[in-house]
C-alpha cells in the first residue's frame, strides 16, 4: 500500500505504552517511525512509564501548542483513554491511534483502521475529517462511545 504523507511543518507527537499487547506496541512503533523518517514527517515519541502517564503527557505537549496539534497513541484502548482524557480542554487536539493492544476497541470501532499504513495514511487529513463522539464521565474520568 503507497502511504500518502504530507510534508508535515508541525511535529506529529507519538505516546508508546511499551507494555501494550505484551510488547507488540514496540514493533508497531518501530513500523511506522520506518514510514515517518522515510516521509520525512517531523516526530517526536514519548514512552509511557506507568499508568496515568499518557494523560501526563498529553497535558504536557497541548499545554505547549496553540495549533493544531497531531497526537498518535501507539498501544491499546487504555492508552488512548488516557490521551483523550489528557485532551479535554484542548479544542486544538487530533487524537488517533495505532493500534498495539489486545482489545483495540477504539481502532476497530471508531478509527476504523486496519493497518499501520493505513492509519498513518488517515492521519494527514485528520483536521480536516472531524469526528463527534458520544461522551460521557463517570467519577474522574471521560470515556467515548
Amino acid at each position: 500500500m503507497e502511504i500518502s504523507m504530507p510534508h508535515l511543518k508541525e511535529t506529529v507527537y507519538f505516546i508508546v505504552n511499551p507494555m501494550a499487547g505484551n510488547g507488540e506496541s514496540l514493533k508497531v512503533w518501530k513500523k511506522a517511525e520506518k514510514i515517518l523518517q522515510s516521509k520525512a514527517v517531523p516526530h517526536e515519541v514519548f514512552f509511557t512509564r506507568e499508568k496515568g502517564h499518557a494523560l501526563r503527557l498529553t497535558k504536557g505537549i497541548l499545554s505547549g501548542t496553540k495549533h493544531d496539534t497531531r497526537m498518535i497513541a501507539v498501544g491499546g484502548d487504555g492508552t488512548i483513554n488516557e490521551m483523550i482524557n489528557g485532551a479535554i480542554g484542548f479544542p486544538h487536539a487530533i487524537i488517533g491511534s495505532l493500534a498495539a493492544g489486545s482489545g483495540n476497541d477504539y481502532v476497530r470501532g471508531i478509527q476504523k483502521t486496519e493497518s499501520v499504513e493505513e492509519a498513518l495514511s488517515l492521519f494527514r487529513i485528520m483536521p480536516l475529517v472531524p469526528l463527534i463522539l458520544d461522551s460521557s464521565r463517570r467519577m474522574a474520568r471521560w470515556g467515548i462511545s
